[in-house]
C-alpha cells in the first residue's frame, strides 16, 4: 500500500524535475484563424489534386502530381499522414483511399480489391479509418484498419446507398449522408454501426458532406434547401436544424469542416476557400486559394502530452509513452509526437515524468521554445 509520505516524496521528485527546467507560456490565441489546410484543386486538364497552405499567409504547396484525380484529403490525428481518394485505374475506372506523408511521399493504397474505396475519415486512434466501400451491388461503410485489413461492414445487410462518413471526435458516433429514406440526407449511427439514425428532413433537397464539432455535440453540412448551396448545422440527436451560412449572393458554400479549436469553420466558396467564425461572421477568403479549390480540411492541432490522441492528458498517456520507450506496442498512440513536450526529437524519460507531473496535477513546466502542456483542453 502506498503511503501518503511515499505519495508526498514521489510528488516532490516530479516537480524537482519540473522545477529544473524552464518556463514558457505560449502566447494566447489571435482573433484570426490559424494552422494549416489541406483541400483538392480542379487542374487545367480536369484532373484533380491535393495541395496544403497555411493559414498564417504561407505560399501553397502541391502534395501530389498524377494523371488522375486524387480527392477528398482527410488529416490523420496526429497530423502526420494524410488519406484521399485517388483514381488508381482508367480502364476499368477504380477509386481507392491512399495514404501517404503529408508531402505526397510513400502513398500506399489501402485495399487491393476491385471495387471503388472512398471518401473515408480517420478514427481517433489514428490506426483505423471508416471508408465508403461501393461493393455487394450497393455503397457502404466500412471500418478498416489503415492497411485495408479487417474490414467490418457497419451498414449493414441490404441494399443501402451511405457515403461520406465522418467520425466523431470522442470516437462514439458516425456521420454519413444516406439514401436510404430515398433523399440523400444526413444520418448519425454507433461507431459500432448500431442504431442508424435520420437526422435531416429536407424534402427531397440533397443534404451531404457531414463534419463534427469538436465537442461531438453538432453537425455542420451541406445543403441544397438554397441553390447554390449552404451551410447547415444540425445537433447529433437531431433537434435544432438550422442554416449557418447566408451567402447566396456571393454564390453559396459547402464542404465546412471546423477549425482544431472549434472557433472557426472552412468551406468552399464560390471563388476559393474561406473561413468563417463559427458563430457566421467574420468571413474571409483564404489568400492563395481560387475557384478550383474546395473540400478543406484542417491539420490537428497536438494536444502537447496527449499520447494517445483523446484531447486529454492523464496517467494513460505517461504509460502509452512509456512503453514506446521500452518498444513495446503502444496500442492506440497515435499522437507520440505530442509526447516529447520538451520538443527535442527524443521521447524519454524526462518527457514522461512531465507528463506524471501534469496528471498528479503539480506544476509540469517545459523548456523556453516547447510547446506548454495544456492546462485547459476544452
Amino acid at each position: 500500500m502506498t503511503t501518503t509520505a511515499q505519495r508526498s516524496a514521489a510528488a516532490a521528485i516530479l516537480s524537482l524535475i519540473a522545477v529544473l527546467l524552464l518556463c514558457w507560456s505560449a502566447p494566447p490565441a489571435g482573433a484570426f484563424p490559424q494552422g494549416q489546410l489541406v483541400f483538392e484543386s480542379q487542374q487545367p486538364d480536369s484532373v484533380s489534386e491535393i495541395s496544403v497552405i497555411n493559414l498564417d499567409g504561407g505560399a501553397r504547396q502541391s502534395v501530389t502530381s498524377n494523371d488522375l484525380t486524387d480527392e477528398s484529403p482527410e488529416w490523420s490525428p496526429d497530423g502526420a499522414s494524410i488519406a484521399e481518394t485517388r483514381q488508381v485505374s482508367t480502364s476499368p475506372s477504380r477509386y481507392n483511399v491512399i495514404i501517404m506523408n503529408t508531402d505526397g511521399s510513400a502513398p500506399h493504397e489501402i485495399d487491393s480489391g476491385d471495387y471503388d474505396n472512398g471518401p473515408g475519415d480517420w478514427a481517433p486512434d489514428g490506426v483505423h479509418l471508416v471508408i465508403g466501400s461501393y461493393r455487394d451491388g450497393s455503397a457502404k461503410i466500412y471500418l478498416v484498419n489503415d492497411d485495408g485489413s479487417g474490414a467490418v461492414n457497419l451498414s449493414g445487410p441490404g441494399e443501402v446507398y451511405d457515403y461520406e462518413p465522418a467520425v466523431s471526435p470522442d470516437g462514439n458516433m458516425i456521420a454519413f449522408s444516406s439514401e436510404r429514406s430515398g433523399d440523400r440526407e444526413i444520418w448519425v449511427m454507433g461507431a459500432n454501426g448500431e442504431n442508424p439514425t435520420r437526422l435531416t428532413y429536407t424534402g427531397g433537397a440533397s443534404s451531404y458532406s457531414p463534419a463534427w464539432s469538436r465537442d461531438s455535440s453538432t453537425i455542420i453540412y451541406t445543403s441544397f434547401r438554397t441553390d447554390p448551396s449552404e451551410l447547415w448545422a444540425i445537433n447529433a440527436d437531431g433537434f435544432n436544424d438550422h442554416q449557418i451560412s447566408f451567402l447566396h449572393d456571393q454564390g453559396g458554400a459547402g464542404d465546412g469542416e471546423y477549425s482544431p479549436d472549434g472557433g472557426f469553420i472552412a468551406f468552399t466558396g464560390s471563388d476559393g476557400i474561406y473561413t468563417m467564425a463559427a458563430a457566421g461572421d467574420q468571413i474571409t477568403r483564404v489568400p492563395g486559394t481560387t475557384s478550383n479549390d474546395r473540400r478543406p480540411a484542417w491539420r490537428p492541432a497536438l494536444v502537447a502530452g496527449d499520447a494517445d490522441c483523446n484531447k486529454q492528458v492523464n496517467l494513460l498517456d505517461a504509460f502509452r509513452a512509456l512503453q514506446s520507450q521500452a518498444g513495446a506496442p503502444a496500442g492506440a498512440a497515435g499522437c507520440l509526437a505530442a509526447a516529447n513536450v520538451k520538443c527535442d526529437d527524443a521521447l524519454n524519460s524526462t518527457d514522461i515524468a512531465l507528463i506524471l507531473a501534469f496528471a498528479a496535477e503539480i506544476p509540469a513546466d517545459v523548456p523556453s521554445g516547447c510547446k506548454d502542456i495544456e492546462q485547459s483542453l476544452g
